[in-house]
Order: structure tokens, then C-alpha cells, then sequence
């Protein structure tokens, strides 16, 4: 299978051309694209054309033999509804701060369950376990343009469910910290056991990535390469 063919595969694996996702939400391209533009949808998260592939995560990278459009992920269609239903309930110019709001709750609900669980965004927490909430706030407000951005849509394997985007983005960041981004080589057995645990529940919610783009990525770094390292 040729690159182009490989990577339009996984385009229409997960993804819908913003014309088909409107269609799927009942709505036509102008006014998902102008609920784009609001920031009430997240945008597509990729942009093809006949000469390259534009990532939202990873900018432009050259492949051809694609079809030409823009993508959003196929959860999206579940942000589509609950921005019809704020602007139905609060009104067009009101309907973005209700769903950020929406969002920044339930993100807030998500990262302290996982700190129960120890899995805990880092530095966003009080030595005593309660949390820190200018910390949190700047932690949901990142995660927030990231999603507004379709980031999520790339980087996330069920990018319509705040939950999973919690789990993956939190366990990323511990991975991250303690593997100094993967370029740690030495580890005790202990630390070998705790990262084992981050790397299975961030490979179940992590997206696979299109071929493209997966040699740059953290899925690449913490599920294919770190293993081997805790192994040797």
C-alpha cells in the first residue's frame, strides 16, 4: 500500500470531509463552518491537499494521493449537537461561554477523578492532595484551545468523550515527566512497574495516528520506543 493510500485509508477510518460531517449533524457546510469560526466546534483537524497533509498537531507534511478537504473526526458530531443545543438554549452570542463552561466542569471532574486514581496532571495538585485551582484552570484552559484547534481530533482516540481526553493528555504529561520525554535511558524496577501502568492506559486512549505523522509522535516515543528501553 503506498503512503497516500495508506494515510487516505485511515482519513476515511476515522474521519469525515466537513461537508459529510454537516450533513451526518442535519446542518449544511455554512453553518457548520460559521459554528467553527464562533468557536463552538472544534476545526477540522486536518486539511488535504492533492501535495501535502496539514495537521492540526503537526503542521504540513508533504503526501500526496489524497483527496482534497477538510477532516474532522467522526466524534465530533457529538460537540456539533451540544453547540445546536447552547445556542438553542442560550442564544447565538451566549452559546460559547455556556459550552466552555460546560467543558471546563466537567475537564475540572475528569483530572480529579484520575488524581484519585494517582494518575495526577503535574503540578496540579497541593502537596496534600487538594487542588490547585489556578493550576487547574490553566491546565483546563490549555486543553480547552487545544480542543477548539481539533487537536484532539488528531491525538485522541475518542476525542467526543472529555474523560478520555483527560486520561490521555494526564497520562502523557506523567510520561513525560518521568522519562524526561523519553530521553531517560536508566530505570529501577519500581519505576519500570509505574510506567508500564501510564503506558498501557495511554495507549487505550490515545488515537494510532495516520502514518504520516506517526514517527513525530508521542504515541511513537511512549508506546513503541519506551518499552524497549525499560526492557534493556
Amino acid at each position: 500500500m503506498s503512503e497516500g493510500t495508506a494515510n487516505q485509508a485511515y482519513l476515511d477510518a476515522h474521519f469525515l470531509r466537513l461537508h459529510a460531517m454537516a450533513e451526518t449533524a442535519g446542518i449544511s457546510p455554512a453553518r457548520l463552518r460559521e459554528l467553527v469560526g464562533a468557536g463552538m466546534v472544534p476545526a477540522p483537524s486536518y486539511v488535504a491537499t492533492d501535495s501535502k497533509l496539514i495537521s492540526a498537531a503537526f503542521g504540513a507534511l508533504p503526501c500526496s494521493g489524497l483527496i482534497a478537504g477538510d477532516y474532522m473526526h467522526r466524534d465530533m458530531h457529538s460537540w456539533i449537537a451540544l453547540a445546536l443545543d447552547a445556542v438553542a438554549e442560550h442564544g447565538e452570542s451566549e452559546a460559547k461561554a455556556a459550552l466552555q463552561q460546560a467543558f471546563s466542569t466537567d475537564m475540572r471532574t475528569a483530572l480529579v477523578d484520575l488524581h484519585r486514581e494517582s494518575i495526577s496532571a503535574p503540578d496540579c495538585f497541593h502537596a496534600d492532595g487538594t487542588p490547585d485551582d489556578a493550576a487547574l484552570d490553566t491546565c483546563i484552559g490549555s486543553h480547552w484551545d487545544a480542543h477548539l484547534e481539533g487537536i484532539f481530533g488528531i491525538c485522541v482516540r475518542r476525542p467526543g468523550d472529555i474523560a478520555t481526553i483527560a486520561n490521555k493528555e494526564t497520562a502523557q504529561a506523567m510520561l513525560g515527566k518521568l522519562t524526561d520525554s523519553g530521553t531517560r535511558q536508566q530505570y529501577s524496577a519500581s519505576e519500570a512497574l509505574v510506567l508500564h501502568g501510564l503506558i498501557t492506559r495511554y495507549a487505550e486512549a490515545c488515537a494510532p495516528f495516520s502514518p504520516v505523522e506517526y514517527p513525530r509522535t508521542s504515541r511513537k516515543r511512549y508506546v513503541e520506543d519506551l518499552p524497549k528501553q525499560l526492557a534493556g
